[in-house]
C-alpha cells in the first residue's frame, strides 16, 4: 500500500512538475509573441504617425499657399479697385468741367448738341420743347440764338429753366424725351471710351 502510494506521489508530482514545465513555457511563448507584436504595434504606429504628420504638413503647405494666392488676389483686387476709381474721377471730373464753362463757351459746345439733337431725334412735324438746366449759365433762347439755322430750327421753342439740376437741356416733343444734360453727355462719352481710357492710362484693359 505504501509503495502504491508513493508511486502515486511520485507520478502526481512528475505531472505538476510537467505542468508547470508548460505553463512556463507557455508564458515565455506569450512574452515573446507580446514583445514581437509590441514592436510591430510601435512600427505601425511610426508608419501611422508620419503619414499623419505628412497629411498635416501637407495641409498647412495647402493653406499657406492659399493664404498667400488669395493676399496676391486681394493685392491686385485694390490695384484695380483704384484704376478704376482713377478712371471714374477723370469722368465726374469732366462732368464739373462742363458745370462750370463760361458761357461762351458753354454756348459753343451746347448748340453743337442742341443741333445733332433736335436734327437726328425727331423725324414727326411736332413742336419740339427746349429746357435748359436749372444750373445752365444760359438761357433756352440764347441757346436757340446761337445755333442759328438748322434742321427743325423753326420747330425748337424755348420754354425756360428746367427742374432738374446741373448744366445742359432737355428736348420734349411727344413720346420723346432727349437728355443732353452734362452728366448723360459724360456718361454716353464714358461707355464709348472706357476701355480706351483704361488701356492709355494704365497700358492694359479694365477686364
Amino acid at each position: 500500500m505504501t509503495d502504491s502510494v508513493n508511486s502515486i506521489d511520485t507520478i502526481k508530482n512528475k505531472i505538476i512538475a510537467e505542468a508547470r514545465e508548460y505553463e512556463k513555457e507557455i508564458l515565455a511563448q506569450a512574452e515573446k509573441e507580446a514583445a514581437e507584436n509590441l514592436k510591430e504595434y510601435e512600427k505601425k504606429a511610426a508608419v501611422s504617425a508620419e503619414r499623419i504628420i505628412s497629411a498635416a504638413k501637407a495641409e498647412a503647405y495647402s493653406i499657406i499657399s492659399s493664404a498667400e494666392s488669395l493676399k496676391n488676389m486681394s493685392a491686385r483686387s485694390g490695384v484695380l479697385a483704384v484704376k478704376v476709381e482713377l478712371v471714374e474721377k477723370a469722368y465726374s471730373l469732366a462732368v464739373n468741367e462742363l458745370e462750370k464753362l463760361d458761357k461762351d463757351r458753354y454756348l459753343e459746345l451746347f448748340s453743337k448738341y442742341l443741333v445733332k439733337a433736335a436734327e437726328s431725334e425727331f423725324p414727326g412735324n411736332d413742336e419740339i420743347d427746349l429746357y435748359t438746366g436749372k444750373n445752365s449759365p444760359v438761357t433756352a433762347e440764347e441757346l436757340i440764338k446761337y445755333a442759328g439755322k438748322f434742321k427743325n430750327s423753326e420747330r425748337v421753342k424755348a420754354c425756360g429753366k428746367s427742374e432738374k439740376s446741373g448744366a445742359g437741356f432737355y428736348l420734349e416733343s411727344g413720346d420723346i424725351t432727349v437728355d443732353c444734360s452734362a452728366g448723360t453727355l459724360v456718361s454716353s462719352i464714358k461707355n464709348r471710351t472706357e476701355t480706351s481710357v483704361a488701356r492709355l492710362l494704365f497700358g492694359e484693359n479694365r477686364g
